[in-house]
């Protein structure tokens, strides 16, 4: 719902939060000029906003709002992938979980490298057989990569089935609530967000 500034004491009923100096409730829209940085465009912005706060005038410059005020900082946001409340909740410790979860595949991966290591060294005697009775070393090779894919593939068909319950399990811990987050957290929708991402 979209209220006029003009009925901000009115709807809703006593509220009248855009009285106040200090307040920050409204969203700024704007365009960069050709040769204008974002770096520029921020401190431009900020300079001008603490002169605007110190130009009203009714504005309680005590020693408070003036300790606020030297501490006051207007970000700016691309909108390219819009404003959202969920991304700027939800981003960090997003990157934070997927940060630990790159680890623990990476140690996943080495662990599972050994053990295939280990397995292939207590083959030896079965591949110097193989050898010895006319296998090419590039058959057997392929032998060795076809056991591997296998393996990746039913190690993939697992992972997805687990992320898939996995993730409705850590969407509804994160809500905290009867009403979930409304996000899509099926495995092919991330895979092309995070696509999509990265072209942003």
């Amino acid at each position: 719902m979209w209220v006029p500034m003009s009925m901000c004491k009115s709807v809703p009923p006593g509220w009248g939060s855009y009285a106040g100096d200090f307040d920050e409730a409204l969203y700024v829209i704007g365009r960069l000029k050709p040769a204008v940085s974002v770096a520029q465009a921020t401190s431009n912005v900020n300079i001008v906003y603490r002169q605007i706060l110190r130009g009203f005038p009714d504005s309680k410059l005590n020693d408070e709002n003036l300790r606020k005020l030297a501490k006051a900082h207007v970000p700016l946001t691309s909108m390219a992938t819009g404003l959202s409340f969920l991304r700027r909740e939800f981003s960090e410790p997003l990157e934070i979980l997927m940060a630990v979860v790159a680890l623990v595949l990476l140690i996943a991966c080495a662990n599972i490298a050994n053990l295939l290591l280990a397995r292939s060294t207590a083959r030896a005697r079965e591949l110097a057989v193989r050898q010895a009775l006319g296998a090419r070393r590039s058959r057997i090779v392929r032998h060795l990569l076809t056991e591997s894919l296998i393996l990746a593939l039913i190690g993939g068909v697992l992972g997805i089935g687990l992320a898939s319950i996995g993730n409705r399990l850590l969407l509804r811990m994160v809500s905290g609530g009867l009403d979930t987050v409304p996000l899509n957290v099926d495995p092919i929708c991330a895979c092309w967000a995070f696509r999509l991402a990265l072209r942003c």
